[in-house]
């Protein structure tokens, strides 16, 4: 479980959309463009901010997720805050799944939110008037929680929380 070389950089256990019912891309293309911000790649952090390195974590979540299909999650409302990268969010309901996923990711990643883990999918990175973020929830808001969220597979991502760069590195498709 060796750290990383460079320590700006941490990785994270990202749970990705399947966009057959709701096209979150889009959605989040057009939320980013509107508030003048580069767009976010669609995601649901499992788990964050650790430094162990790629490989480790690539063997552990292929043992995590070996047995795992695809699944649903439910959106359950949304949040503001004034953390650049929780600015505006989709809650997700904390299932079983979600329970037990996250509980075992803990087993091989430490993360950053250990203790105060809320499930959630960003809509938008930055800094935004409440008034701003209350208008996309009004356009938007109906649109993203009509449907459950159809999980198809996994994501490694890096992330440069200094430079504002993350990037998928593998993806692990579930089984279905």
């Amino acid at each position: 479980m060796l750290k990383n070389m460079n320590s700006n950089k941490t990785l994270s256990v990202w749970l990705l959309p399947n966009n057959n019912a709701t096209n979150y891309s889009s959605i989040i293309q057009n939320i980013c463009h509107s508030l003048g911000k580069e767009a976010i790649i669609p995601h649901i952090t499992l788990a964050s901010s650790f430094s162990n390195t790629i490989e480790y974590s690539l063997e552990k979540l292929n043992q995590l997720f070996l047995e795992q299909k695809s699944f649903l999650v439910k959106p359950n409302g949304f949040f503001m805050t004034n953390h650049y990268f929780k600015s505006l969010c989709m809650k997700i309901a904390m299932d079983d799944t979600m329970k037990d996923l996250r509980n075992r990711s803990l087993q091989h990643f430490n993360c950053k939110e250990r203790d105060d883990y809320v499930p959630h999918m960003s809509l938008v990175y930055g800094n935004f008037e409440e008034s701003n973020k209350k208008k996309v929830i009004e356009e938007y808001g109906r649109l993203l929680s009509k449907n459950r969220i159809s999980i198809s597979s996994i994501g490694i991502a890096e992330n440069n929380e200094e430079n504002l760069n993350w990037k998928i590195i593998e993806e692990i498709y579930l089984n279905d």
